[in-house]
C-alpha cells in the first residue's frame, strides 16, 4: 500500500513538474513611464545619431537627417544597465537585464536561465522596416550579433511586428576574427555588459520606429527532455495500473 501511495505521489510530482517545466517566465521592458537606462548612439554611415525617446508607452526611434552622401546611418539602441519594471510584472519587477549580468543563472522566474529575447518593432507609414535589424549583446569586449531583419514581415510598411532570438550559439556571430567559438559564446553569457538593437536605416529620410516590450524568456527544455519525462511518466502508470489491477482481483473485482 505504501508503494502504491509512493507511486502516486511520484506520478503527481512528476505531472506537475511537466506542466511548470512549459511554463515561460520573463523579464519585460515596456516603457510604461519613461527610458531610462537605454541609450542611442551612432555606429557609423552617414548623419549623425538618431533620437530614442520614451513616446507614451514605447520607445521611438528616429533617425538623423542622411549626410551628403551613402551609407545610410546606422545606431545601436541598447540598455548596459537597468532593472525590470513592467507594469503588471510584479513577480520580476527590480531584476537586472543588463550589466554585468548572467544569463545563464537564475535570471527569471523559477530559477530559469535566459533562453531568448523577444521584442515588437514599429515601423512608420511609407517608410518600411530598416535595411538591417539586428539583436547584440556585449561581454568583456566582444559584441554577439543575430539578425532579425529577415524575420520582419516582407509587408510591414507601417504597424508592428514581433520577433526574437534565442541564445543559442548556431544562430549567433561575432565581430572579430578568431573569437567565436561556443565555449566563448557560453562565457560570454555569463556576463553580459549590454543588450539592444543595431539599427542600419534605409537610404530615405523621415525614418520612424518603434521599440515595445523587450522580453527576456526563461529558458524551457529540450523536446528530447519533454520525451523522457513522458516515458517515464508512462513507464510509472503502467506499473501503478498493473499493481491496481492485482489488487482488484485479490478482491474479486476484476473483469
Amino acid at each position: 500500500m505504501k508503494r502504491d501511495k509512493a507511486t502516486g505521489i511520484v506520478l503527481a510530482a512528476g505531472v506537475l513538474a511537466l506542466s511548470c517545466a512549459v511554463v515561460q517566465a520573463a523579464i519585460i521592458e515596456d516603457w510604461a513611464t519613461d527610458d531610462a537606462n537605454w541609450t542611442l548612439t551612432a555606429d557609423g554611415g552617414g548623419g549623425g545619431a538618431g533620437v530614442a525617446a520614451w513616446s507614451g508607452g514605447y520607445l521611438e526611434i528616429t533617425a538623423d537627417t542622411l549626410g551628403s552622401g551613402p551609407p545610410p546611418p546606422t545606431d545601436v539602441v541598447f540598455a548596459d544597465s537597468g532593472t525590470d519594471g513592467a507594469s503588471g510584472d510584479a513577480l520580476n519587477t527590480g531584476v537586472s537585464y543588463a550589466g554585468n549580468v548572467d544569463y545563464t543563472g537564475p535570471l527569471v522566474d523559477g530559477g530559469k536561465p535566459v533562453g531568448s529575447v523577444t521584442f515588437d518593432f514599429y515601423s512608420d507609414a511609407g517608410v518600411g522596416t530598416p535595411e538591417e535589424l539586428t539583436v547584440f549583446f556585449t561581454s568583456n569586449g566582444h559584441t554577439w550579433f543575430y539578425d532579425v531583419h529577415t524575420a520582419l514581415s516582407p509587408t510591414l510598411a507601417t504597424g508592428w511586428d514581433t520577433v526574437g532570438a534565442a541564445f543559442s550559439y548556431a544562430n549567433w556571430y561575432e565581430a572579430e576574427g578568431g573569437y567565436g567559438s561556443s565555449a566563448d559564446f557560453a562565457a560570454a553569457l555569463t556576463d553580459v555588459d549590454a543588450i539592444g538593437l543595431k539599427i542600419l536605416y534605409q537610404d530615405a529620410n523621415g525614418q520612424i520606429y518603434g521599440l515595445d516590450n523587450w522580453t527576456l524568456n526563461g529558458q524551457i527544455p529540450e523536446p528530447g527532455t519533454y520525451a523522457m519525462l513522458v516515458a517515464a511518466f508512462m513507464s510509472l502508470g503502467i506499473s501503478f495500473r498493473g499493481k491496481l489491477r492485482d489488487v482488484l482481483g485479490m478482491l474479486g473485482l476484476s473483469k
